[in-house]
Parts: C-alpha cells; sequence; structure tokens
C-alpha cells in the first residue's frame, strides 16, 4: 500500500518549467535597442580592421635601416670591427686562453655564481650554512660526497641536485675559491 504524504513538497523546479526557461525563445529586441547593437558592432569592426591592418603598416614604414646599429655592421664597418678586435675567432681563443691561464681559486668564483643564493655573497650562510672559514679539503669532500647521494645535513636533498651539475674540476675550482672567503 502507498503512503501518501500531501504536506511533503521538494523545492524542486518541475521539468517542464526547467525545459520552458532553457527553451524560451528571446524577447524580440525593440527597434531602438537592435539599432543601438548594430551601431556598437559596427563600430567594434571598423576598429578592429584599423588596428588589425593598420599596425603591420605602420611598423613597416618605422622598419627603415640606417646603418647605425651594431647588428647591421658591414662593408667598411665589419672590417675595422675585425681589425679592432680580431673578429669572433680571436675573441674566442683569448677566451679560452683566459680560462686555461687562471687559477683554479678564479674558475671557482665563476661557479660559485650558482651557489650566492642560499650561502652568501662572502660565503657567511643564509639558507644554507656558512662556507667562509672552511678548509678547501673539507667543502671538496662534502660536494663530493653529495654529489654520491650521502647526507651529510638537513638540506642535503637541495645539494644532491646541485652537485650532480658539478664535474671533479669544479669541485675542486669551487673548493679553492671558498676557502678564500
Amino acid at each position: 500500500m502507498h503512503a501518501h504524504h500531501s504536506n511533503f513538497k521538494l523545492n524542486t523546479p518541475d521539468v517542464r518549467t526547467i525545459w520552458y526557461v532553457a527553451f524560451l525563445p528571446p524577447k524580440p529586441l525593440t527597434s531602438k535597442l537592435a539599432e543601438t547593437r548594430l551601431k556598437s558592432a559596427n563600430i567594434a569592426i571598423v576598429l578592429f580592421t584599423g588596428f588589425a591592418f593598420g599596425l603591420p603598416i605602420w611598423a613597416m614604414q618605422t622598419n627603415d635601416y640606417d646603418g647605425l646599429d651594431t647588428n647591421g655592421c658591414s662593408g667598411d664597418c665589419y672590417e675595422q670591427w675585425k681589425t679592432d678586435t680580431g673578429g669572433v675567432i680571436a675573441m674566442a681563443d683569448a677566451k679560452t686562453a683566459a680560462k686555461a691561464a687562471a687559477s683554479p681559486a678564479e674558475l671557482g668564483k665563476m661557479a660559485y655564481v650558482s651557489c650566492i643564493a642560499c650561502h652568501g655573497a662572502g660565503g657567511e650562510g643564509g639558507v644554507g650554512p656558512q662556507l667562509a672559514g672552511q678548509a678547501a679539503a673539507a667543502i671538496s669532500g662534502k660536494l663530493t660526497a653529495y654529489k654520491a647521494g650521502e647526507t651529510i645535513g638537513s638540506q642535503s636533498a637541495l645539494m644532491w641536485g646541485q652537485s650532480a651539475q658539478l664535474s671533479d674540476n669544479d669541485i675542486e675550482n669551487l673548493a679553492a675559491y671558498i676557502e678564500t672567503l
């Protein structure tokens, strides 16, 4: 036997109400409203078209080469640059020679740039521990241990990724530089 509860009613809309609201035809536009929307659409189209075509045309008008910038150096300008600098190959050779002549501490200083954020510019510490005052052998041993995945302190996980990028020479150079701090 089915019981009928006349006092019980859910506050949900009837399916017919949902269908009617969802598929209700839009109210017809008044001629004044339709005219305003059409004018707005026309203005938007004109502005967009003017911008889309006008910007590239304007940009091409200001793209003249005057030969004054250094990236556009050619002819006599390029020959003078080669005379002054020796050219690209001579510059690369000079850079390689300077690197070969650099001491391990000088090379380590270049590599130390990636350490500054945690250990400070002078090795004074910060997020990471103080490095200044430590011997090169201690630094080299710790970096090698980190590279092998060993745990040294609470922040070992940070150092594993950093040390993994270092060659044995990089470790020795860094250690030589840090010893000077």
